[in-house]
């Protein structure tokens, strides 16, 4: 674990990448959606569901809550460093952790309706 800001600097150019890639086709899916379609009230309601700000700020409040979790849990489970990948396996685990809540929060919210 020595060389890891590479490896951190890759994840997040990828995760950079990927968050403008998803942003920039939300927006050609609404923009395409107003230009075929008269603006109707069914049709503003499906562009108001794609893009939901609440649930994007939940999304990633979770996994970055759950991923400090991670990295303290880390800090004060003893393991080799150099030969180990236990530290990131610890990390992945309460990545996932963070994920499943957001998912099963918002299948909740979704019954309630």
């Amino acid at each position: 674990m020595k060389n890891i800001a590479p490896f951190i600097v890759l994840i997040a150019a990828l995760a950079i990448i990927g968050i403008v890639l998803a942003n920039w086709f939300s927006y050609r899916l609404k923009k395409q959606l107003l230009d075929t379609h008269p603006a109707d009230e069914s049709l503003l309601g499906l562009i108001r569901d794609l893009w939901k700000p609440g649930r994007e700020a939940l999304k990633w409040g979770l996994l970055l809550l759950s991923g400090g979790i991670g990295l303290i849990i880390d800090n004060f489970v003893p393991f080799d460093n150099d030969n180990s990948a236990l530290g990131f396996g610890i990390e992945a685990v309460f990545l996932a952790g963070g994920f499943l809540t957001y998912y099963l929060f918002i299948n909740k919210k979704n019954h309630e309706r």
